[in-house]
C-alpha cells in the first residue's frame, strides 16, 4: 500500500467513526508518479520495529491490510491471528489464477483459513475467491476504492457547456485516455482502432489525448503520431491536472486488455461522461450495459472497438454519461465501508 488519493477518501471517510493508523510499503508507486501530492499521514513499515508493530495490532480493534504480495503484510497477518485480532486483507480482482500453483493452494489451504475476511474492491473480485478459491460468501465484502465524486452542482455547468459546444458551435467531442504505458494497459488495440478510424477519415473527427508515463511511452506515442500528429500525449499528468482534463472531455477511453480495478472509468461515468471499456475492466464489469450508461467491448478486439467510436451519435453522449452517473454513483457510494465495517465488528 502506498499514499493515493482513493485512499485517502477512504481513510478520511472512516476517520469520522474510527480512530485509524495507517501502515505502507513504500511512499510512491513507480507508474504514480506525483510530485504535488501528500497522501494521508502514515508510517512505514520499514522505519518501525517489530515491537512498535506488535503494540499497534494489541492497541487495534481490526486491521486491514492491504494485501499479501509482500512479507510486511504477511507478517502484519500473522500477528493479528497471533494477538486474536480480526483481520481482512484488502483485494482488487485476481488475474490469471493458476489453480494448479504452489501460490494458489498457500493461500486456499493456509492464507485464507488466518484471515477472517476478504475486502473485494469488485464485486467480480468476490466472485473470482467464491468460485476459484472456495471462500465462504460471508467473508467477503464489496469494498471498493474510493472515487471521486464531484457532485452535481459542479458537473452540471460543465457538461451543459460541452454539451453545447457539441452541438451547437460544431466542437469536436474530446476523448481522453488516461492509462500507464506498459504491456496489459491495451495500446496495441486502441492503435489498431484508430487505424480503422484513420483509414475512414474519421479519427480527425475527434479530439484525442493520451495521458500517462511509462516503460512504453515514448513507442506508443511514435506510433499514434505517425497515424495522427494531432493526438496529444501530456505525459503523466498530476491529480488536480488530471481532474481538470477528466471534467473537460466528453468520452473517456479505458482498453486494458485486464485491469484489476480501474478508477478512471468511475471516475469519467461519476462526471456523466460517455465512458468505454474494455470487458477487462473489473471495476465496470458488472454495471456497464451497452448503448444505456456506456459500452463494453471484447478487450482484444479492435473492430468492435472501432465500431463503437464510429457510430457514435453526438446527442447521446451525454444522456448516456447521465445515466452512468446515477448508476456509479449507487454502487459506489462511501456508505459501503460503514456497513461492511459495522458487520465485521459485530
Amino acid at each position: 500500500m502506498h499514499p493515493a488519493p482513493y485512499m485517502d477518501r477512504m481513510l478520511a471517510f472512516l476517520e469520522r467513526e474510527y480512530t485509524i493508523r495507517v501502515l505502507y510499503n513504500t511512499l510512491a508507486d513507480k507508474y504514480k508518479s506525483w510530485d504535488n501530492y501528500t497522501g494521508t499521514e502514515g508510517m512505514l513499515f520499514r522505519d518501525i520495529s517489530l515491537g512498535s508493530l506488535i503494540r499497534l495490532v494489541m492497541e487495534s480493534d481490526f486491521v486491514v491490510v492491504g494485501g499479501w504480495a509482500s512479507w510486511d503484510c504477511i507478517k502484519l497477518i500473522l500477528l493479528s491471528r497471533f494477538f486474536l485480532k480480526k483481520v481482512a486483507v484488502f483485494s482488487d480482482c485476481p488475474m490469471n489464477v493458476d489453480t494448479h500453483s504452489a501460490k494458489y493452494w498457500f493461500k486456499r489451504l493456509f492464507l485464507f483459513n488466518l484471515i477472517n475476511y476478504i475486502f473485494c474492491a469488485t464485486t467480480s473480485t468476490r466472485t473470482v475467491y467464491s468460485e476459484q478459491y472456495k471462500v465462504d460468501k460471508s467473508r467477503l465484502f464489496f469494498f471498493p476504492y474510493a472515487v471521486d465524486f464531484p457532485g452535481k452542482s459542479r458537473m452540471d455547468p460543465i457538461n451543459l457547456k460541452r454539451k453545447e459546444a457539441l452541438r451547437e458551435t460544431g466542437s469536436l467531442p474530446r476523448i481522453l485516455v488516461s492509462n500507464s504505458f506498459y504491456g496489459r494497459k491495451g495500446y496495441e488495440v486502441l492503435l489498431a482502432a484508430f487505424r480503422e478510424l484513420e483509414a475512414e477519415r474519421l479519427l480527425d473527427n475527434f479530439e484525442i489525448t493520451l495521458a500517462g508515463a511509462g516503460e512504453e511511452f515514448d513507442h506508443y506515442r511514435n506510433l499514434f503520431n505517425d497515424l495522427s500528429p494531432r493526438i496529444a500525449f501530456p505525459g503523466w499528468l498530476e491529480y488536480d491536472r488530471y481532474i481538470r482534463e477528466m471534467e473537460n472531455t466528453d468520452i473517456y477511453i479505458h482498453p486494458s486488455l485486464f485491469e484489476p480495478f480501474g478508477i478512471p472509468p468511475i471516475e469519467a461515468m461519476a462526471r456523466g461522461k460517455l465512458c468505454i471499456v474494455s470487458d477487462g475492466v473489473q471495476s465496470t464489469s458488472m454495471l456497464m450495459v451497452n448503448g444505456k450508461n456506456g459500452y463494453v467491448y471484447p478487450a482484444s478486439d479492435a473492430g468492435q472497438l472501432a465500431g463503437i467510436i464510429k457510430n457514435l451519435i453526438i446527442e447521446d453522449i451525454y444522456e448516456i454519461g447521465k445515466n452512468a452517473s446515477e448508476k456509479v454513483t449507487e454502487l459506489y457510494s462511501y456508505n459501503n465501508y460503514s456497513s461492511v465495517l459495522h458487520d465485521c465488528l459485530s
